[in-house]
């Protein structure tokens, strides 16, 4: 009791070491402390260990009330994300609408809001339901929080909203930078007319805005658009490289170029930069596409079967670049099992902080051989019943009467205790050990520099 009645709010490893010790306890616990007093909104992370239901319910109550200080406000906002219950998500959704607090707690509660919905937990059903759609569209009117909007709207993906976009693009009265992500999550939700638009602003007297006009117009990848910028003389030479430049940065305006160098509609020395582009592009497949414009020796060496990791090791990493190849290279297909952030798939650990876990050596062993350690929740099993049936899995619960796995596709899988012939623990991890055998030294060292970013 000694140890829990010191908890601050500040040491996890003290509230783990409270759970531990509290065992089956809680309730007791919970009931010793409160003797000398209520908990304080600093010790909350205790009452939602000792009494999740309470916590929660109190928690919803202080959002209700309103009025707030400005620093128990952020307390109650750190304590409310790590609440499952929807309601907790509309309770911070009302403090970001409320104009009496500050814009930067509004901000934050935005923020955390859209965080969360990223997550797959309770609060995703917020983002189809009219009243968050609405809430979002009237804070584009709203000064203070129309940026955060800007970027939850494209974050979501919120097409509904798409059409509100435009106008604030266009606006000559608003910040450039807004109209600038306006022009960004346009080309995201693809409006009606977007083209248009951006083919109007490309002449605006914002560099911002203009800039990103063209950047937009490369992503919404109109082909009709970029013909007439790349192969026409209606625009600069400069304006025609940047869009160039642009277009080969992703797999899709890649592929946009490399149909149009096919149909020979790209002057000669914009079709060298793309393919001198192309051929040290973050994605693999885009460099296997350009590789017949190169001589075989020039081409880029992939990593193959057998791996060297002191050549890797040897590299100096882009962060940068690394990114680009998490989040879309198709041959290492990081983004499809790991999360960042809320953001990625959920059949491998989270990576969010994983660069605080290991450092740049020992990251690349876990790449390279996923199955030297397996952390205990990401332990394969086999299980048949006795039906014959045989599933694949992460166990997620495993009792008297049921075992639950989780597959590869994230799919739930129940299983009465009855009904199994034998559950096994499996050696090897599902991560394939040949994950970086189509990519290069370079994209792997690019790989690790991002990775030990998340901290």
């Amino acid at each position: 009791a000694q140890l829990a009645a010191a908890y601050d709010g500040t040491d996890r490893y003290q509230l783990e070491a409270i759970n531990i010790a509290a065992g089956p306890r809680k309730a007791a616990l919970l009931a010793r402390l409160e003797q000398r007093g209520p908990l304080s909104v600093a010790q909350f992370p205790l009452l939602q260990l000792l009494n999740p239901q309470r916590a929660a319910e109190q928690l919803l109550a202080r959002l209700a009330q309103g009025g707030l200080d400005e620093k128990t406000a952020r307390a109650v906002l750190e304590s409310a994300v790590n609440i499952p219950s929807i309601d907790a998500g509309w309770g911070l959704l009302k403090v970001a609408q409320n104009t009496t607090n500050s814009p930067a707690l509004r901000r934050s509660a935005l923020e955390k809001v859209v965080a969360n919905l990223g997550r797959r937990g309770g609060w995703t059903a917020m983002a189809d339901d009219k009243r968050f759609v609405a809430a979002l569209g009237a804070q584009l009117n709203d000064a203070d929080l129309r940026a955060t909007a800007l970027a939850a709207i494209g974050q979501l993906h919120m097409s509904a909203l798409g059409d509100r976009l435009l106008p604030l693009a266009r606006s000559a009265d608003l910040d450039p930078s807004v109209r600038a992500l306006a022009v960004e999550v346009a080309a995201r939700l693809k409006p009606r007319s977007v083209s248009t638009v951006l083919r109007g602003l490309l002449a605006d007297p914002e560099p911002a805005v203009a800039s990103a006009a063209l950047a937009a117009l490369v992503d919404v990848q109109d082909i009709r658009a970029l013909r007439e910028i790349l192969a026409g003389d209606a625009y600069s030479p400069q304006l025609r490289q940047k869009a160039v430049e642009r277009l080969v940065d992703s797999t899709g305006g890649a592929l946009v170029l490399l149909r149009l160098i096919d149909e020979n509609q790209l002057p000669s020395d914009l079709k060298q930069t793309v393919i001198d582009k192309a051929m040290t592009h973050p994605d693999s497949n885009v460099r296997v596409l350009y590789e017949k414009f190169v001589p075989e020796s020039q081409r880029p060496k992939k990593l193959g079967k057998t791996i060297a990791p002191d050549e890797i090791l040897a590299l100096l990493g882009d962060a940068n670049r690394g990114r680009v190849i998490f989040n879309t290279n198709s041959a290492a297909q990081c983004k499809q099992c790991h999360a960042i952030q809320g953001f990625g798939g959920t059949l491998g650990p989270d990576l969010s902080t994983i660069g605080k876990k290991y450092e740049r050596k020992t990251l690349l062993e876990t790449i390279v051989d996923p199955s030297k350690a397996i952390a205990p929740e990401f332990i394969p099993y086999l299980l048949e019943t006795k039906a014959g049936q045989v599933y694949a899995g992460f166990l997620v619960e495993r009792t008297a009467d049921h075992v639950v796995l989780k597959d590869v596709k994230s799919k739930s899988i129940r299983v009465a205790a009855d009904e199994i012939e034998a559950l096994v623990q499996l050696q090897k991890s599902l991560m394939p050990e040949l994950v970086l055998s189509e990519v290069t030294a370079q994209d792997a060292a690019d790989l690790l520099a991002f990775l030990t970013t998340l901290k």
